[in-house]
């Protein structure tokens, strides 16, 4: 109680290796739940997490170019409150 998302966040770094970063974009962006903006890969991370954790970004890294690409979720009602601190520290 009292703890803000800054307090308790984690960092998760899922090992999948691209050819490109093209085809990093098109399996983080991969959605066929359904719902807009929900894509298969982050519905894998929370089951495997057994919904332990939200997301607040995803991200591809090329780190011979230093190209990347960052999806964030959308809000109903606009970003909650330290959401916004935790994206701006990370």
């Amino acid at each position: 109680m009292g703890a803000t998302p800054l307090d308790t966040s984690k960092t998760f770094n899922l090992k999948y290796n691209f050819d490109t970063i093209e085809n990093c974009i098109v399996t983080l962006t991969e959605n066929t739940t359904g719902f807009p903006n929900v894509s298969d890969i982050i519905i894998r991370f929370l089951h495997e997490t057994d919904l332990k954790y939200d997301w607040v970004r995803a991200g591809c890294y090329d780190t011979a170019s230093n190209d990347k690409f960052e999806l964030h979720p959308e809000y109903d009602n606009g970003i909650p409150i330290g959401i916004q601190q935790l994206l701006d520290k990370l």
